[in-house]
């Protein structure tokens, strides 16, 4: 599979690692997703700015009191700018000592589909705009990751991995979903639900059932 050249927002990555993960309905493989962790640079000792210019990169250290917060990517190869010594670590599920979010990985049926996915999240700011990990082309496919905050009184800190399927009743596509929480169980995709959402859906559920 020839994976596309990379554009501001879309990382192209050669050599993804497979995943657990796998849609039955539609055969697609998830790429194995990693939580990259380190610190905020700083000047080191005796060292100044230049009208408000760093002289050298060399003038920098981590600052190991100052962690960044976790960023979840699919590549673990590259080294990214703002990030001192950077660790990367191939997770399954989520730690809720560490994370604290919901962290979506999409699968998307073209690149296209991926850019205007990226576009639309761009356009309404419902995502930081120049995030670096947001969009990816592996020999899987295109995907996106990101993280976001629960629902208010909803259940935190689990990974949730979509593609589209066929939907068998209206036609068309639907969202399928595998949610894993971070005790390693899957969970119902309505479980991310407020509570009263829930109730309200509990009726529905027992009539399909």
């Amino acid at each position: 599979m020839e994976i596309p050249a990379m554009s501001a927002q879309i990382i192209s990555l050669q050599n993804a690692k497979r995943s657990r993960v796998r849609c039955p309905e539609t055969g697609v493989v998830f790429p194995q997703l990693y939580r990259l962790t380190g610190f905020h640079f700083k000047l080191k000792a005796g060292r100044t700015l230049v009208d408000g210019f760093l002289k050298s990169d060399d003038d920098l250290e981590a600052d190991l009191n100052a962690p960044t917060p976790p960023a979840y990517t699919l590549d673990a190869e590259t080294l990214y700018g703002g990030v001192a010594d950077p660790k990367w670590e191939p997770i399954h599920q989520l730690d809720t000592t560490i994370d604290d979010w919901l962290v979506y990985i999409r699968h998307h049926a073209s690149g296209g589909d991926l850019e205007a996915y990226i576009d639309a999240m761009c356009d309404t700011e419902t995502y930081e705009i120049d995030d670096r990990w947001l969009g990816f082309h592996t020999e899987f496919g295109s995907f996106s990751v990101l993280h976001r905050n629960a629902n208010r009184d909803a259940p935190n800190c689990a990974l949730v991995y979509v593609t589209k399927i066929g939907d068998p009743l209206y036609g068309g596509t639907m969202d399928w979903h595998k949610v894993i929480g971070s005790d390693g169980e899957e969970m119902d995709i309505d479980d991310l639900n407020p509570p009263e959402v829930q109730e309200q859906m509990a009726p529905i559920k027992n009539l399909a059932k």
